[in-house]
């Protein structure tokens, strides 16, 4: 292939083949920087051939007008038609056919060609004399933007300019006889070096710049399969995560079920015998009322239970609104008949199972604390939700306590922290009138929208 490796084949033993190999590019690598670089020199020398063209039209133009008046047959009048048909035949050649996978060849042939028939028509204006054999200075320079080999940058500039001196020649008899004929000679083979210098060194540099687009393009691949691959693995972990997670759930449930369950039917049915022994005795006996609340908050704990197990058979039932899970909180308190309770909640919006651990909690917990230390008679709880947020206040009017002397041990530890988890804030307020204690949790636009 021509362009990178060099014009017509490549060969193990030419030395292109050594200088310019990439040893970190593979073969598709340089098949593909191959391909850009004749599509870039194909792009390249359409563009010199329309230039020559309409050069040589201007050329044209303006020498009818400084030749007005003269003889029809002057020169240029066939020499001129030629030099615009090979800048077109060029120029269709990278356009239209297969020789634009070779523009190395065809634009040292089409180079020779205009630079012999240039020099056959600027031989006929004038002799070395003249301005115009300098014309030749202009044809090494041409091969410098084209992305061709070494070897054949040197075979189109020495072709190029060796087809314009000796076409000029052939109407200049003493062309080589002259006293001075040394001195162009040095000026074109002065120009010609720099013209392949230059040019080769915007070749390599072209190269370069492939290769570290193709190795970048080679990274940025490695990187793209190293991320699906790490992908691939989360989205496995994920899943295996998800099954043992679930796993879990059903064995805890299963243990609830069988074990838990069981004891509290047990116990139940404990409580029923005493029920029907104490029967006979009348209404006004102690421990009557006592049997009762047992009997209460063993059924509390049953329903309890039941609930859990189905949380953890069945996620997504364990959305709760916002007044049965404060109704499930008070339960086993109500139960008590030690406090009277005014309660106000507004939403039955549903709450996700982490929120909802934390209001009930957060509930349980004010609640034990003033059973256990307020000396309260009456309770307010207010719970309120809102598209933003969720609010629950728990006030007493008990003793009250000090900053420093604060009640329940690591329960309002324990409440802040559940509080935190949900990125909500805890807030307790005490004194002579008795104690609030306010939650706050955010609702987030993803909680909103699942609920």
């Amino acid at each position: 292939q021509e362009g990178w490796w060099g014009g017509g084949r490549v060969h193990e033993s030419a030395p292109e083949m050594t200088a310019e190999r990439p040893r970190g590019a593979s073969a598709a690598e340089r098949a593909r920087i191959r391909d850009q670089l004749d599509r870039m020199g194909a792009r390249g020398l359409q563009l010199t051939s329309l230039i020559a063209a309409v050069a040589v039209v201007l050329a044209w133009v303006v020498g009818r007008i400084l030749l007005y008046g003269t003889p029809e047959d002057g020169p240029g009048r066939r020499l001129m038609p030629i030099l615009l048909l090979v800048a077109l035949v060029s120029w269709a050649l990278m356009k239209f056919t297969p020789l634009q996978r070779r523009p190395g060849s065809v634009a040292t042939v089409g180079l020779a060609a205009m630079a012999f028939v240039g020099g056959l028509h600027l031989g006929q204006l004038g002799g070395v004399e003249g301005p115009f054999f300098y014309a030749v200075y202009t044809i090494p320079p041409v091969l410098i933007v084209l992305p061709v080999s070494l070897r054949l940058r040197i075979a189109g500039t020495v072709g190029g300019v060796a087809s314009f001196v000796g076409a000029y020649a052939i109407n200049q008899p003493d062309f080589y006889t002259m006293t001075m004929f040394h001195i162009p000679i040095v000026y074109m083979t002065g120009i010609s070096f720099a013209a392949v210098v230059i040019g080769h060194r915007v070749y390599r540099l072209q190269i370069d710049k492939l290769l570290a687009l193709a190795e970048l393009e080679a990274r940025n691949d490695r990187l793209g399969i190293l991320l699906d691959q790490q992908f691939s693995r989360m989205e496995g972990l994920l899943v295996r995560t998800e099954h043992v997670r679930e796993s879990e759930r059903i064995a805890i449930a299963r243990q609830l079920h069988d074990d838990f369950s069981q004891l509290l039917l047990g116990a139940r049915m404990r409580v029923d015998v005493l029920k029907r022994s104490l029967a006979p005795a009348s209404e006004g006996v102690a421990g009557g009322p006592s049997v009762e609340a047992l009997d209460q908050v063993l059924e509390q704990l049953n329903q309890r239970a039941a609930e859990v197990i189905d949380e953890l058979r069945d996620p997504e039932a364990s959305w709760r609104p916002l007044e049965d899970i404060v109704a499930s909180a008070l339960a086993s308190f109500r139960a008590l008949d030690a406090l009277g309770f005014e309660v106000d909640v507004s939403g039955r919006r549903p709450l996700s199972p982490e929120v909802a651990e934390v209001v009930a909690r957060t509930l349980q917990e004010a609640l034990t604390n003033i059973f256990k230390h307020a000396r309260a008679r009456r309770v307010a709880i207010v719970a309120r939700v809102t598209p933003d947020t969720i609010r629950l206040a728990i006030h007493d009017d008990g003793r009250g306590f000090s900053s420093d002397g604060a009640p329940g041990g690591w329960g309002l530890v324990g409440m802040r922290e559940r509080a935190a988890s949900v990125r909500g804030t805890l807030t307790v307020r005490s004194g002579e009138g008795g104690t609030e204690v306010e939650l706050v949790v955010p609702l987030d636009e993803e909680v909103s929208a699942a609920q």
